[in-house]
Formats: structure tokens, C-alpha cells, sequence
């Protein structure tokens, strides 16, 4: 009797050795559950520390504060905090020839086709030296600047606040660090083609001085 009842014991082992080894299997992927929900968890607040920095940093910001108000941020100059007045913005407008129509800013007579943009102003900085600031206006459209598809006006602020039309033409102005008469800068006149345009100050007008690609003659 003792011997059928340990035959029997040792011929339920392979059943029972499966079971436990379940068992331990269970353990085992629950554990590395746990610590991975644990290292996730850790990550999203992380995560969400790192969010929270940037979005006060944003909201610190001049422009991260007009932004989260709704607000426009003013027109400012590259590499200037200065911006310009909504009196100074009528007046630059005005000396390039522009009127205010329905809110919008325009010199083109365009009867509405759907390439037109009003005009646009921003300070590219004071490009002469003379401590005084200037401004760039654009203005989109095939039906006044052709295949160039706008035009661009450049105005200088004088010293008795006036502004003064520096020059206007068909394109996109480029400012070159070479410079004509009083430290004003070439323009290269963007457009369709390879070949473009430079501008050259001669001390009261700028007028067409070289062609260049990639800064080469061409």
C-alpha cells in the first residue's frame, strides 16, 4: 500500500510541476508590469514638468503674453525692441503713396482678383546709421506687379519725424552688406529668373547699379 501511494505521488508531479512554473511565470510578468507602469508614470510627470517650464516661458515672454492674450504682437525691428506708433504706421503708409480702404492699406488699384495682399509694413532696422529707424512695405498681386507678384517701398524716417520715400519698385527687396553713397545698402531686386537686379543709393535716389546671381555678375 505504501509503495502504490508514493507511485502515485511521483506520477502527479509532471502534473503539478507545470502549475508551479505558471505560477512563478505570473509572478514574474507582473512584477515587470508593475515597474513598467512605474517608469511611465515617472516619464509623464516628466514630461508634463517639462511642459509646464516651457509654457511659463512662453507666457514670461513679450510675445508669448501678447500671444496668450489674443493680442498682436507690435511691428518691431530685427535685432531693435523699438516698434513703431499706429501715428508713425499711418504716416509711413501715406509718404509710399498708400490709403486706407476697409481697413486695408493698398497703392495697387486691383478690382479683387485673388492674388492681391494689401500692403504690409516691417522694420528691417536702420539701415543707414543715423540712428533713425526704416520701414519696409509690401504689397501683393499679379494685376500691378506682374509675374513678380508684388512690390516692395522703402521709407526712411527723417530727423523732423516726417517719412520720406526712399524707392519703390516691382519685387522683393534684398538688402546686400555692399552699400552705395551715406552707408545705404544695395538692394538685389527679387523675382522670376536667375539674373537680378541690384540697386545702388547715389546719394538721392537708388538707381540700377549691376546684376547678380548668387551674389555673381551675371
Amino acid at each position: 500500500m505504501a509503495f502504490n501511494r508514493f507511485v502515485g505521488a511521483f506520477a502527479a508531479l509532471p502534473s503539478l510541476i507545470p502549475v508551479s512554473i505558471l505560477l512563478l511565470g505570473c509572478s514574474a510578468n507582473a512584477e515587470d508590469e508593475t515597474a513598467q507602469g512605474a517608469e511611465m508614470a515617472e516619464a509623464e510627470a516628466g514630461m508634463a514638468t517639462i511642459a509646464d517650464t516651457d509654457a511659463g516661458s512662453v507666457a514670461n515672454s513679450p510675445d508669448g503674453a501678447a500671444a496668450q492674450d489674443g493680442a498682436a504682437a507690435p511691428v518691431a525691428a530685427a535685432g531693435d525692441n523699438s516698434a513703431l506708433s499706429a501715428s508713425d504706421t499711418s504716416a509711413a503708409f501715406k509718404a509710399a503713396g498708400f490709403s486706407q480702404i476697409g481697413g486695408m492699406w493698398k497703392a495697387c488699384d486691383d478690382p479683387g482678383t485673388p492674388s492681391y495682399s494689401p500692403g504690409e509694413l516691417s522694420l528691417p532696422g536702420d539701415l543707414n546709421g543715423d540712428g533713425l529707424p526704416e520701414a519696409l512695405i509690401m504689397e501683393g498681386g499679379t494685376f500691378c506687379y506682374g509675374g513678380a507678384g508684388a512690390g516692395y517701398f522703402l521709407l526712411s524716417k527723417q530727423a523732423d519725424g516726417a517719412w520720406k520715400l526712399m524707392d519703390s519698385t516691382i519685387g522683393y527687396a534684398n538688402f546686400l552688406e555692399t552699400t552705395g553713397a551715406d552707408g545705404w545698402p544695395d538692394i538685389e531686386v527679387g523675382g522670376p529668373g536667375f539674373c537680378f537686379p541690384v540697386r545702388r543709393w547715389n546719394g538721392s535716389s537708388y538707381q540700377p547699379h549691376r546684376r547678380q546671381y548668387q551674389g555673381q555678375p551675371c
